[in-house]
């Protein structure tokens, strides 16, 4: 058994003592004050890939968790390796990694005749947590018995809010506080409310529990100011809502028409002693919402039969109501501006209530993002795009190789659209010896019935070097067929000999991995027999689409390309390390980079880099095995061979003899070891040949800072990546540098619930050798 102690503000954890091959092992967790059951997420990657879970249990403070056996094989590794755990809190409507855990597992030999007891013991335990699960289920009934009841109690309340209503509903026209609207507008926003109470009603997060606490509310919709404002005294919070409601009402009063103001007062007393209630009615059946939460199926089933009830009397109170502003108004003219302003803050009003709906947040990385169950419209809740940096081979003072940093244009373009990747307008295009073409600028309306095999139509994307695009067309005609052709300008496209890569027109399916950061040219048009004969006619019924990867997937219309511009002046930098780095890529790379985070508004700054040019304080280096130079003081930290690059020199992190750098040797000095200028013949051993060939031939060094520097991103910036939205049912994150990214959106309660019941069906029937 290890144990994890995490401290007050400490996110991280590492722990020790676990060798490869070990089985049956737990890991405790200290430190946190953790639920009863809790998920424990295992993987042998930081990022990337699919994680073991594990439930810890929780008794006086501390957590014991399985560590999966699996992870215990290392895959076989035969080296040292690291085991990654993540604390995940999960409820109905939300998930949440809280804390991350780094296992060190020193490798060794695999034991003759190994095998680890754990897969026998999954079926026993599916059978342990259905069990369970069932005990769960029937605590839940009694408990929903018991908050039906009280749902039950609450609609009787809510009845005698509407006798109170019908007494004083003679006395709606004469509301101190009431500014109206006239007959439309009254009836559009009980329409609005209605239909809004309708469908939080069938959300699976906690809007519909607003939902139902507003239908509550509507019973005493009507009731008289001095009734509200009794209400209101119970809270604080809810006395600062109503001051504010009310100066917005009374703003409105003054913008109306004098003698339109006896039919304003009386509607408007209808929304503001709405929206009182409904915050009235929440604070007081909060017990209610809490009980409702956990009591399970039965009791929503009783809260919803108590809300629909109430909103039937509230309904038919609300006809009084408005048969009241009818009478008032019949002799008034609409004001149409004031009916629009009404509609758009009824429609504010409800994105609002939507808004405070939690909703399970999921995190997603790679360079591209390709997004399965996002919540339509939503905004991110985190954007961080991280740094890398490349170098060619065998570095020399001969054969120098510059620093390729991504973001070097100055600039990293983020993209949000959709799976289709095809937009724009579509072009009059052909093919020869397989290769599409743009024919002509002549915009294309379809249906389009061509005269040959070889013509079509055709869509230019823009496309990124290294990434797979596939091509398909669903729902095809008789011969459709197309093809994928890359060139390196629009201009480029109209000749098919400029093509630099492509996939011949031949089938309904195609993929294509691009070679530059140019265009493809994607073509749909008949398969080739003698030019003639086989014809298509392209039609809008046909559903062409291109997507990232290399499988077709079911069609989707084309969504709007939104984006966001990051500056980056002197690029986005990373070094590849062995260990410690902020991120991991797919290929389980670490890397210490700069970030630029947009969640929190912050670029992290962790590259240390600068130029020799010979001036400054050269000294003679020498021990019995090395030869070079050195500066002593020149890094800003102490370490011993740092991992880096340099344009000239290998940076190396051991002590092999080979012409390389080195950033400290447990100091802050950097050396240059074999350095082929450096001749025992001279006085000097050569310093001077050295400091003369950097004047002409300036050394670059790149390396990582202990403490990172941050500072604010530009208001721009911060502007657009609030307005990026997701798309439902795909979203895909994507950027022109080919960075790594982490996001973090809003999932689509139903889709999240079906895809984690789907998994669990998976894991219990692979268990038992089921199908």
């Amino acid at each position: 058994m290890i144990t994890a102690v995490f401290t007050e503000n400490n996110d991280y954890a590492q722990v020790y003592g676990v060798w490869q091959w070990d089985y049956g092992q737990e890991l405790r967790i200290q430190g946190l004050n953790l639920p009863a059951a809790v998920e424990i997420h295992f993987a042998l990657q930081e990022t990337g890939g699919e994680a073991v879970t594990r439930v810890g249990v929780t008794q006086d403070g501390i957590t014991t968790v399985p560590i999966p056996d699996s992870m215990l094989e290392g895959a076989g590794s035969s080296k040292d390796y690291q085991i990654y755990a993540w604390v995940y809190l999960a409820d109905q409507v939300s998930g949440e990694t809280i804390k991350r855990i780094k296992i060190q597992v020193r490798a060794r030999p695999m034991p003759e005749a190994f095998e680890a007891p754990e897969d026998g013991e999954i079926f026993r335990q599916a059978i342990e947590a259905v069990n369970e699960a069932a005990k769960r289920a029937e605590d839940a009934g009694k408990e929903a018995v018991s908050s039906a009841g009280e749902a039950r109690e609450a609609a009787t309340q809510a009845g005698k809010h509407l006798e109170t209503v019908q007494g004083l509903a003679d006395q709606a026209e004469i509301n101190a506080d009431t500014v109206a609207q006239d007959k439309q507008a009254v009836a559009g926003m009980l329409s609005q409310v209605q239909q809004a109470a309708s469908e939080a009603a069938l959300s699976a997060e906690a809007a519909k529990l607003s939902e139902t606490a507003a239908g509550k509310a509507q019973e005493g919709a009507e009731a008289a100011e001095d009734g509200a404002r009794q209400y209101a005294a119970d809270t604080e919070a809810d006395r600062q809502e109503v001051a504010s409601a009310r100066q917005a009402v009374q703003q409105m009063r003054e913008d109306v028409a004098a003698d339109k103001s006896e039919v304003e007062q009386t509607a408007a007393g209808f929304v503001d002693t709405a929206r009182q209630a409904v915050s009235d009615v929440n604070a007081a059946g909060k017990a209610q919402v809490d009980a409702i939460k956990t009591a399970g199926q039965g009791a929503s089933n009783a809260v919803e039969t108590a809300k629909t009830t109430a909103v039937q009397a509230v309904t038919a109170e609300g006809d009084k109501q408005v048969q009241r502003v009818q009478e008032a108004a019949a002799g008034v003219e609409a004001d149409r501006e004031q009916i629009n302003q009404n509609k758009a803050d009824i429609a504010g009003l409800a994105e609002d209530m939507a808004d405070l709906a939690p909703g399970i947040k999921i995190t997603a990385a790679g360079t591209d993002i390709s997004i399965k169950d996002a919540a339509e419209g939503r905004e991110l809740r985190g954007l961080r795009v991280f740094g890398r940096a490349e170098q060619g081979e065998n570095p020399s003072p001969d054969n120098p190789q510059e620093i390729e940093i991504v973001g070097g244009t100055g600039n990293i373009e983020v993209a949000i659209q959709g799976k289709n990747l095809l937009r724009g307008r579509l072009y009059h295009a052909k093919y020869s010896s397989g290769i599409g073409f743009i024919y002509n600028d002549d915009e294309m309306v379809l249906p389009y019935a061509p005269s040959k095999e070889n013509d079509g139509i055709g869509y230019i994307v823009p496309c990124e070097p290294g990434k797979r695009y596939t091509f398909s067309v669903s729902n095809p005609n008789k011969n459709a067929a197309v093809g994928i052709s890359e060139y390196k300008t629009f201009e480029d496209a109209k000749n098919h000999q400029n093509a630099i890569g492509y996939r011949t027109v031949a089938l309904p399916e195609t993929s294509y991995t691009s070679k530059s950061q140019g265009v493809l040219l994607c073509v749909l048009a008949a398969k080739w027999t003698d030019g003639n004969t086989s014809l298509h006619e392209c039609t809008v019924s046909e559903l062409l689409q291109l997507e990232l990867g290399s499988n077709v997937t079911a069609y989707e219309h084309p969504k709007t390309l939104q984006s966001i511009t990051l500056q980056t002046p002197n690029g986005l930098p990373g070094i590849p390390v062995t260990s410690g780095g902020n991120y991991t890529d797919a290929n389980g790379q670490q890397w210490v980079c700069d970030e630029i985070d947009l969640e929190r508004e912050k670029y992290i700054e962790r590259r240390w880099q600068k130029v020799f040019d010979g001036s400054e304080d050269w000294r003679i280096y020498s021990s019995s095995r090395f030869k070079g130079y050195m500066i002593d003081g020149i890094l800003p930290f102490s370490d011993s061979r740092r991992a880096g690059f340099c344009n000239m020199f290998t940076v190396s992190e051991n002590t092999e003899i080979i012409e390389s750098i080195w950033l400290g040797v447990g100091n802050s000095i950097l050396y240059t070891v074999s350095n082929r200028f450096y001749d025992e013949s001279l006085e000097d051993k050569g310093l001077a040949n050295w400091k003369a060939f950097l004047a002409e031939n300036p050394m670059k060094v790149m390396t990582y800072l202990d403490t990172p520097i941050e500072r604010g991103l530009a208001p721009e910036e911060i502007a657009a990546y609030k307005a990026l939205r997701t798309y439902s049912p795909t979203t895909v994150v994507s950027n022109d540098a080919g960075c790594h990214m982490e996001t973090t959106y809003t999932a689509d309660t139903k889709t999240y619930i079906d895809n984690k019941f789907a998994a669990l069906n998976k894991t219990i029937l692979d268990a038992v050798g089921g199908t």
